[in-house]
């Protein structure tokens, strides 16, 4: 789970869970939607304060659509869902930000190598910065 942090404040050091609206291979730059991912009990009690008590194992919860743009570190670590590979294929930043780009498929699926804007991920932020991107595997 990301921790609470209030609209509009950076996010320190840490792992963040949420979506991407764009990324920017040539300003090195995304677009970050914070949410909240639950797992295991966590995740059935947060669905059932949702008012989504389906007694899955997890459950996200995004109560603000609001974005920060954010710098990706020039050697950032990419990772992506692949086929048959259910989380850390190797991957590029510049392929992930062409998965955003206009001509990207619209409705992609796992036989692609990018997801874009349909796939959850985590970032990894160091002194401001995006040191790592990983797609997380959604069913």
């Amino acid at each position: 789970m990301s921790p609470a942090i209030a609209e509009g404040d950076p996010l320190p050091d840490g792992l963040y869970f949420g979506y991407l609206t764009s990324a920017d291979s040539r300003n090195r730059t995304v677009t970050f939607d914070l949410a909240q991912r639950f797992v295991g009990d966590a995740a059935r009690q947060a669905a059932t304060a949702d008012g989504d008590d389906q007694g899955l194992d997890s459950h996200e919860r995004n109560p603000s659509h609001a974005t920060r743009e954010l710098a990706v570190s020039p050697g950032v670590i990419v990772t992506r869902v692949g086929c048959c590979v259910y989380e850390g294929a190797p991957g590029t930043f510049e392929g992930l930000a062409s998965s955003f780009a206009p001509d990207a498929p619209e409705f992609p699926s796992y036989a692609d190598d990018y997801r874009g804007p349909r796939a959850r991920y985590w970032l990894t932020i160091h002194e401001g910065t995006v040191t790592r991107i990983d797609e997380a595997y959604h069913s």
